[in-house]
């Protein structure tokens, strides 16, 4: 069920990418790191009561100076599971309402800033939740929701797995996806800001970034599906985002003023994806046949990044039957603190949920990739242990 839940809301929110003949796009050379790191594999598990789900979606690793947790959104229980990483046990559940006062009425992103004050979005209203589930404060994004497609702001703001919201104290701010209602990355030549500082203390959108399509979009305006996918997450001083049909990772200052781009080229697959033309299976061929850069995920102290990306796949089989997205292949790149290319591995697709990853400071987690039969009352964690080595 979650699983299926969460390849719908993939296959939604995907942009159908494309390049063609006039693009002059070309994807940025990597700058290899002269870190070296050697990375071993073993298995976390974790004993779950009987509300814990296996894998998250929605998830954020938070790190203080007595503990090492993740902090995951329940669907089937509408409900925050807080994991203990260190004890390797379940800390509690926050429930959240379904009706009244302190009603969440879904989850499209969130931030667990402490445990007085959980930032989730749900679509229109921003919430802040404290850990017995009461809702301290509310914003309403957009008094005039019922109209939102013909808003005069030309945009709304958004979150899902891919670019989730994180709030910022000293500016006491919560940074945004931009989507605009026409669902496009570029109106004809002009580029568009695709992300959005939210003032709370000024309960308005007081900066848009001015964080851009990339060429390849500029170039490509006409040849592109309804919806676009723009991934990106926020660090300590700059925002980190890419596109799922390119390999270049891209920055930007929380003020906007300064911008970077690096190069993050796979040795294994191409690095920009070829135009699929509208089709009755168009976004259904896309998400299984092409290549899919997703976001960038690193720890707290930002000294090190990972990257998850698919290979392509063909549609259908040589018997005609449909290829499943447990035979895509994986790979994951692994960037130095500077963003310089260190090393690329590729991964067995069956036994990861692409979905959920995070990261501390010396190994990355993946989650295994649980059946929907399966009756294993445990979380089992895939750590990839990073030795940095001089």
């Amino acid at each position: 069920m979650k699983r299926t839940i969460y390849i719908n809301l993939l296959i939604t929110g995907i942009l159908i990418i494309s390049c063609n003949s006039k693009s002059h796009f070309t994807p940025v050379e990597n700058i290899c790191s002269d870190q070296n790191i050697e990375i071993d594999k073993d298995m976390v598990r974790i004993k779950i009561d009987s509300l814990t789900m296996h894998e998250f979606s929605y998830l954020q690793f938070v790190k203080t100076d007595s503990s090492e947790e993740f902090i995951g959104y329940n669907p089937e229980t509408h409900a925050f599971d807080r994991i203990d990483l260190k004890d390797r046990v379940i800390r509690d559940h926050i429930n959240l309402d379904r009706d009244g006062p302190d009603a969440i009425i879904s989850m499209r992103g969130f931030f667990y800033h402490n445990e007085d004050t959980i930032f989730v979005f749900d679509g229109r209203f921003l919430s802040i939740v404290n850990s017995k589930s009461a809702v301290t404060s509310r914003f309403d994004l957009y008094p005039d929701y019922n109209d939102i497609e013909k808003s005069s702001k030309g945009y709304f703001l958004h979150s899902n797995y891919f670019s989730d919201i994180k709030y910022y104290p000293s500016q006491k701010s919560i940074y945004f996806r931009v989507v605009y209602n026409d669902r496009k990355l570029s109106d004809k030549n002009t580029a568009r800001p695709m992300i959005a500082e939210f003032s709370l203390s000024k309960k308005e959108v007081v900066n848009l970034l001015p964080a851009f399509a990339s060429e390849l979009f500029m170039d490509n305006q006409e040849d592109y599906g309804l919806h676009s996918s723009f991934n990106y997450a926020c660090g300590r001083k700059k925002i980190y985002y890419n596109f799922p049909s390119e390999s270049n990772v891209y920055t930007i200052t929380l003020d906007g003023t300064e911008k970077g781009i690096y190069g993050g080229k796979s040795s294994f697959i191409k690095n920009k994806a070829d135009k699929l033309e509208p089709g009755e299976d168009y976004y259904f061929k896309y998400y299984k046949e092409e290549i899919f850069f997703y976001p960038l995920i690193y720890p707290i102290e930002e000294n090190y990044f990972i990257r998850l990306h698919w290979g392509e796949l063909p549609l259908k089989k040589v018997n005609n039957e449909f290829s499943l997205l447990e035979e895509k292949p994986l790979f994951i790149t692994i960037f130095d603190k500077d963003l310089h290319y260190i090393k690329e591995l590729e991964l067995n697709n069956k036994d990861y949920y692409v979905g959920g990853a995070f990261c501390d400071r010396s190994a990355f987690y993946i989650f295994k990739n649980i059946s929907q039969e399966s009756n294993s009352d445990e979380i089992e964690l895939y750590r990839f242990n990073i030795r940095f080595e001089k």
